[in-house]
């Protein structure tokens, strides 16, 4: 049994439909408040520059050199790179964040 034109359009159309419902998500990257603090550098046993959001301490992999400011009050959205910090004592930290977007509040 042959398929006409229309059918067929409307079957790819269907297809179509189907695949792209079940795509790739974009999950939403948590939009946060937090603190810039300096824990002191590596050989002294600290972390460098940290963020510290709610209880949580994370070391960022890409903090701008601008907002390298102790105290500093940001508002950022980030996502978790890994579990464990790559500075001295990573356990003392809740894990390494790729910084997305940051600003000044």
């Amino acid at each position: 049994m042959r398929k006409t034109g229309w059918q067929f359009g409307f079957f790819l159309t269907i297809v179509f439909f189907i695949f792209s419902q079940t795509g790739c998500s974009k999950d939403k990257l948590p939009r946060s408040t937090g603190t810039i603090i300096n824990t002191g550098t590596f050989a002294t046993g600290g972390c460098e520059w940290i963020i510290v959001i709610g209880a949580a301490q994370y070391q960022p992999r890409n903090l701008p050199t601008s907002f390298r400011v102790n105290g500093l009050e940001v508002e950022l959205t980030y996502r978790l790179v890994q579990s464990l910090a790559e500075c001295p004592n990573p356990q003392n930290y809740s894990g390494l964040i790729h910084v997305n977007n940051i600003r000044t509040i």
